[in-house]
């Protein structure tokens, strides 16, 4: 019944449904029930895309607390059972959601780390843009 739920949240791609498919995978978590193959691949598509465009991103992480958020993205997509082609992706995701978790700003090893990952992963585009940013506002080495 949840797989035909969410398949229909996140069928038309709509923000709004895509925010509340997240609410309902989260609670699928905390309740020990699976999750569909095909709604994992659809949530990357949302999970991956929105968190490398500003605005999109700021909306994913203030969907969900923090907490939340991460162990669902883990729960979703284990670090050891992601595809090759997905693992620099993971480990980006994985720092955008453990960065929701602290304050604003961060110190200059957490963007250098984040900007290796996206280096790897050969990424380009705005995150990278705001990672670069946010190095050059904290200045140093």
């Amino acid at each position: 019944m949840r797989g035909l739920q969410l398949a229909a949240m996140l069928y038309f791609h709509e923000a709004e449904a895509e925010r509340e498919a997240l609410w309902v995978v989260s609670d699928m978590r905390t309740a020990g029930e699976t999750v569909d193959a095909g709604v994992r691949d659809s949530l990357w598509s949302y999970f991956y895309f929105n968190l490398l465009r500003k605005a999109p991103r700021a909306e994913l992480l203030a969907g969900l607390p923090a907490k939340d958020l991460l162990e669902t993205f883990l729960w979703l997509y284990p670090e050891n059972e992601v595809r090759p082609d997905r693992q620099a992706p993971v480990a980006v995701l994985c720092r955008c959601a453990r960065g929701s978790r602290r304050r604003q700003g961060g110190g200059r090893s957490r963007f250098e780390r984040l900007q290796a990952d996206l280096d790897r992963e050969g990424a380009s585009g705005p995150l990278r843009d705001e990672v670069v940013e946010a190095m050059q506002r904290l200045g140093g080495r």
